[in-house]
């Protein structure tokens, strides 16, 4: 609550030490990076990743408005996969999800 009141930078050693991300990886690409510690888990994930990641790599090029524009696209198109009707079915059957990617 405090870094959203504040609106205080902190760096990646104090966001690593508060909890705010799990470790500190110095590479030429952290989406690649980040794409590849997901694969070495080894199960599929929603498709809805994919989306997240997407929107996440234009992102960082473009201005605020086209930004938030960009994920809003994404998570239109996220929610029309078989993979969110998965996850809702599974939900409302309190059941874990069997995601296939797609």
């Amino acid at each position: 609550m405090e870094l959203i009141a504040s609106g205080r930078a902190i760096d990646a050693q104090e966001a690593e030490r508060i909890g705010l991300i799990h470790r500190i990886v110095e590479v030429e690409d952290p989406i690649d990076a980040g794409v590849a510690y997901l694969k070495s888990l080894g199960e599929p994930f929603p498709a809805s990743l994919g989306h997240a990641l997407e929107a996440i790599r234009h992102s960082q090029s473009m201005r605020m408005e086209d930004g938030l524009q960009q994920e809003a696209e994404c998570f239109s198109a996220a929610t029309q996969t078989g993979d969110a009707v998965e996850g809702v079915t599974a939900f409302l059957g309190k059941r874990k999800p069997l995601f296939t990617g797609h």
